[in-house]
């Protein structure tokens, strides 16, 4: 059905009689000429231009249709300033286009109710919808793996006249799990109240530090999952608003990520497109050389608490002002969803870290602790000041005030300047956390640090691979620890077991025979590991030498290694 709704032809302006409806093919229309090489020449379809006069109202149980597919609607979702998300269920479609034999889940999908009171917030709409078939048109044509492309699907949309402008429904995929940013507050609870419930009962707590290795494994593994879809996407646009708000969370395996699962099954989809923009348009438009582009006219986009300085140095003192400092103002034109995915990579690093840090239930951190206090308090002080930031904004566009003094405040009190000397205090935190790091943790410091700074000319694609070898690193170093533990572990074990009193009427013959028995089967075990270990480390050196090169290029050890015939996932 997807692939029939991309090859649909495209059709001619719809006819101007009502005009939320003129406007809409219009909207689409003045700018295909734009886009043409990236995404095709989609219209607004006539089957996409509602009959109807005013949007049929969304609520818990209500019918509605849109396109070809008509819903029932389950629950809220979420909702924004001018965006309501709903998820509904398909009841049926057009005849001939059944779905017999879909489970409840494929049957439901993600609503987006979008009000457009003017004409540019109706181009807006239109180009997410527009943006979203494209990048699957581009997908399927390139015949690029669904995995490498963790957005939601466009299935179908509708355009609907109302009495305030316009509203633009769309169809899509409904992304697993939850958003991050309240996944995150969930796991910083839970942790607090397990060290409180340890403390509590006279059981020494983890130390706060003890977060941090957890925090580490899921950075890394986000911006692996979400840093190839990114990079495919600025192909054809700026996503222009990453942040742990616009970024789903789930288990792989289950669904819903527990605080208590493991780092390694957790899974990352990026979502709302609504403020993108075209990539190529907005770097240099009209020949107007390399500092021209609609970045210079177009309003800033995106929470400003994961903005990079140059976006503040453009609310306050204007374009000319940013293009002056050549490196933020390139940070700004060519990296605000690298700075976006770096900025959320950190908070989902410290956050639990530093919700144990703060309330005291964690244990102390020892000696090596100093570098990494040094970071939740510059984290710290990094999110309550730009959250504070994020209030003021907030309020005043909730209820309509004037962003007169609001502006004027920001640039008396030099908000870029306060931007650039948290980030450094960051960094500086940061590198000092790699030196009492191992070295896989170490790995991913440093890319974190490579993609929130604005000299940084570290890409996505080498940051992914970096990553991807400190993931290699982890599991080795790993393995080397594993037979040990387990040997320490089950030696710990047989004397607290040996210790034990036992029933009277035991023998001490049989006590000594299932205790002997006992250890021989355990340090079997061991043994056993140890040798997997050491055959999983032979399979990882292999995978290492048989990479290809992160530009492309295989090394020169390819040819040897490819006869191996060794076949392995990413990520090892």
């Amino acid at each position: 059905e997807v692939r029939q709704l991309l090859a649909a032809p495209a059709a001619p302006a719809a006819p101007a009689a009502p005009t939320a409806r003129a406007a809409a093919s219009e909207v689409v229309t003045s700018g295909s000429s734009q886009r043409t090489a990236a995404m095709g020449s989609e219209q607004v379809m006539p089957q996409h231009l509602a009959s109807n006069n005013e949007a049929v109202e969304l609520y818990a149980g209500a019918s509605v249709d849109v396109g070809s597919h008509h819903f029932r609607v389950v629950d809220q979702l979420g909702s924004g300033s001018y965006s309501t998300v709903w998820l509904v269920e398909i009841l049926d479609r057009r005849p001939g286009e059944g779905n017999a034999g879909a489970t409840k889940d494929e049957q439901r999908v993600a609503l987006k109710d979008v009000l457009c009171k003017n004409h540019t917030a109706l181009r807006q709409a239109l180009y997410e919808v527009q943006l979203m078939l494209g990048l699957e048109r581009k997908r399927l044509l390139d015949d690029t793996p669904p995995s490498k492309l963790r957005l939601p699907l466009c299935l179908t949309y509708e355009v609907h006249p109302n009495a305030l402008g316009s509203a633009v429904r769309t169809a899509m995929t409904c992304l697993p799990g939850e958003q991050l940013d309240g996944w995150l507050r969930k796991a910083a609870d839970a942790a607090s109240q397990s060290d409180a419930v340890a403390a509590s009962v006279g059981r020494a707590p983890p130390t706060w530090t003890s977060h941090l290795q957890r925090g580490c494994e899921m950075a890394s593994l986000m911006v692996r999952q979400l840093g190839p879809t990114l990079d495919y996407l600025s192909t054809m646009a700026w996503h222009r608003d990453v942040n742990s708000h616009n970024i789903m969370v789930s288990s792989a395996a289950r669904g819903m990520l527990s605080p208590s699962d493991t780092s390694m099954q957790a899974s990352f989809w990026l979502c709302d497109l609504g403020l993108a923009v075209d990539s190529h348009t907005w770097v240099s438009q009209n020949g107007e050389g390399p500092m021209g582009g609609a970045w210079r006219t177009t309003d800033i986009g995106g929470d400003c608490r994961y903005w990079p300085p140059g976006a503040w140095m453009l609310h306050c003192f204007g374009a000319e002002y940013l293009e002056e400092r050549l490196d933020y103002c390139r940070q700004y034109r060519t990296r605000l969803d690298v700075h976006g995915l770096g900025i959320t990579a950190i908070e989902v690093l410290c956050s639990t870290a530093l919700s144990s840090y703060l309330s005291g239930t964690g244990a102390a951190a020892g000696a090596h602790g100093a570098p990494w206090a040094q970071l939740m308090e510059a984290w710290q002080k990094y999110r309550e000041t730009v959250g504070l930031w994020w209030e003021m904004i907030y309020s005043v566009f909730s209820e309509g005030g004037d962003f007169g003094p609001i502006h004027t405040w920001f640039t008396q009190n030099d908000a870029p300047e306060q931007t650039i000397r948290m980030l450094d205090n960051l960094h500086q935190a940061l590198c000092a956390c790699i030196g009492c790091s191992d070295p896989s943790s170490g790995r991913t410091l440093r890319v974190l640090v490579e993609l929130t700074h604005s000299s940084s000319v570290m890409e996505l694609q080498e940051a992914c691979a970096l990553l991807e070898e400190a993931e290699v690193l982890r599991v080795e170093e790993m393995l080397r620890q594993t037979p040990l533990k387990i040997a320490e572990e089950d030696e710990a074990g047989l004397d607290e077991e040996e210790e034990q009193e036992e029933p009277p009427r035991a023998p001490a013959s049989a006590v000594a025979s299932r205790a002997q028995s006992s250890k021989a089967a355990l340090l079997q075990e061991a043994a056993d590991a140890k040798r997997w270990a050491e055959k999983l480390a032979m399979l990882t050196a292999a995978f290492r030498e048989c990479r290809p090169a992160p530009d492309g290029k295989k090394t020169s050890s390819d040819a040897s290694a490819g006869s191996a015939n060794l076949v392995a996932a990413p990520g090892g």
